[in-house]
């Protein structure tokens, strides 16, 4: 049985090189940041709406300390409430 992967973050280092690995496996497919707004609930919704996926691997993230700190909301709302 192909199980089929849905990475999102594949745009970043950690989910480009996951995409990759997992397509040699199975099905894989990656969504990038422009085609996802971690941020915003109804924007996740809309881009996972009518995927078919067994496993959902989250690699996206913010990482820019500078950037968390002085955008918290934000931050938290990427790297805790999206997941």
């Amino acid at each position: 049985m192909d199980e089929t992967f849905l990475v999102v973050g594949s745009g970043g280092r950690l989910g480009r090189s996951l995409l990759e690995r997992l397509s040699l496996s199975g099905r894989a497919e990656g969504i990038a940041r422009d085609g996802i707004n971690l941020a915003d609930p109804a924007s996740i919704r809309s881009a996972l709406d009518g995927r078919h996926y067994d496993h959902l691997v989250l690699t996206a993230a913010l990482t820019a300390v500078d950037y968390c700190e002085n955008h918290r909301d934000e931050a938290f709302a990427v790297n805790a409430e999206a997941a």
